[in-house]
């Protein structure tokens, strides 16, 4: 879709929206009432976005609009030429080999030499698309310290499972010596038996792996 927005007039909606406001009728060319006073033409549908996703949006609007809200004359500049309209997330696509930095650092200049009166109010900077949801947009942490603190979680669990393992096959060890004995006495060498028991805790963790993953999937969409 290369011309999502044809007018002013235009709106994209995600999938779920419409057939929301539709049903199972084609949506495109349909028109949808904002505020009881605007009507606006459906341009085009979108997939949903991941329930995940930090970026949630279901009703995508044309970014000409708000330039009839800024005209030249007013308290700010309008909106192609003003350096206040600070409330909107900029996505940028950057060429190979431009370096963020660089870029922010030249950003933040341009401001300061637009809006002299604001130097030292403005400072630009720019972080992976990746990054948003896990880090702030100055590069502090926001949902990471969450992340590494359910990771040190379960390495404890890990290893608290591990140790009750251990305890427990030791635990057996000593109803399986005549199990043992015998395999000896038949000619089972140590390389043998010592297979016999890795293969078996082997097989137990796949099954247990399993069984996790199976829960997991069961568990997840009621999180």
């Amino acid at each position: 879709m290369k011309t999502p927005f044809p007018d002013k007039q235009s709106i994209v909606l995600t999938k779920s929206t419409a057939r929301k406001y539709f049903g199972d009728a084609d949506p495109i060319g349909k028109v949808i009432q904002i505020d009881q006073k605007n009507n606006y033409t459906v341009s085009g549908v979108i997939k949903d976005l991941p329930a995940n996703s930090s970026i949630q949006y279901t009703v995508f609007f044309p970014l000409d609009i708000l330039k009839d809200k800024y005209k030249p004359g007013d308290h700010w500049k309008s909106w192609d030429s003003g350096l206040g309209q600070l409330l909107l997330l900029d996505v940028l696509q950057l060429q190979p080999g431009f370096s963020p930095e660089t870029i922010a650092r030249k950003l933040t200049a341009i401001h300061h030499r637009s809006q002299k009166e604001a130097i030292g109010a403005a400072h630009y900077s720019l972080q992976p698309l990746h990054h948003m949801h896990l880090y702030a947009a100055d590069g502090t942490e926001k949902g990471m310290q969450t992340v590494r603190i359910f990771f040190i979680v379960g390495v404890v669990v890990l290893l608290i499972a591990c140790i009750n393992y251990v305890n427990l096959a030791t635990a057996q060890a000593t109803q399986r010596a005549k199990e043992v004995g015998v395999r000896k006495v038949i000619g089972a060498h140590r390389k043998q038996l010592f297979g016999q028991f890795l293969g078996e805790s082997a097989i137990v963790c796949l099954l247990a792996l399993w069984v996790a993953l199976i829960a997991i999937a069961l568990l997840m969409p009621s999180v």
